[in-house]
């Protein structure tokens, strides 16, 4: 996995989080920027960090890491959340290309030491 240096990332749930008789009140997908993605993803491992990423820890769902776009910033992440359609370019669910900044780069694997 990308280690320090900004970028842009998206995780995948393995099942919503929330209200998902309500197709505006649960998620699948978190999108998220940092400086160090290791230890980004060790803060959202123990349910820190971010609220969704507490609520999915909380709930035992397992999460993945599906795209990283590195060098990407705050205003990439900002685009991206705007877009308000990540099931449509998630690699796993998504039939849409990835949107790219830079160059995106496809993850597609269980993210690290993942424990519920």
């Amino acid at each position: 996995m990308i280690g320090k240096g900004k970028c842009v990332y998206m995780i995948h749930f393995d099942r919503p989080v929330g209200d998902v008789s309500n197709p505006h009140g649960s998620a699948q997908h978190y999108i998220g920027y940092t400086t160090d993605l290791e230890a980004r993803m060790k803060e959202h491992r123990a349910g820190n960090g971010s609220k969704l990423m507490a609520a999915v820890s909380a709930q035992g769902i397992a999460w993945r890491v599906v795209v990283v776009w590195p060098g990407a910033g705050r205003d990439w992440e900002r685009q991206l959340k705007r877009r308000k359609d990540t099931p449509r370019w998630c690699p796993i669910c998504g039939q849409q290309e990835v949107p790219h900044s830079e160059e995106a780069i496809l993850v597609e694997k269980e993210s690290e030491d993942n424990e519920q």
